[in-house]
């Protein structure tokens, strides 16, 4: 995935940046495209970038708008929307991802930055 590559560049310049990031946010938003982000090199990187929010102190204001995006980002890859309602396929997906999401670290890597920041 070319576009965490250009995310993870510091080079280049915060706008460009930003705008990876919103088009991050679009692809969340539809559940059967959230796997993309669970790939370990795509999830090594969003969450690299995410506790930078902690270990970085003197960041710009710019570059710590990235890193809460970027924990926000993982915020959606973990939701599960709650409905009562059975939707085949669907369902089971979600539960997927939420496991996947547990297994993986991201529920205690935002944990970790709750309770520090």
């Amino acid at each position: 995935m070319k576009l965490i590559s250009i995310y993870d560049t510091n080079d280049l310049p915060i706008e460009v940046r930003l705008a990876v990031m919103e088009s991050f946010h679009q692809i969340a938003k539809n559940i059967g495209l959230r796997k993309v982000f669970m790939r370990p090199d795509v999830l090594h990187v969003l969450i690299r970038q995410s506790l930078g929010l902690i270990e970085d102190k003197e960041m710009t204001r710019r570059t710590q708008m990235i890193r809460e995006d970027t924990v926000r980002l993982l915020c959606i890859v973990c939701t599960v929307k709650t409905n009562r309602f059975y939707i085949p396929g669907e369902t089971k997906l979600v539960e997927r991802l939420r496991k996947e999401a547990y297994d993986k670290g991201i529920f205690a890597t935002l944990t970790f930055l709750y309770q520090t920041f």
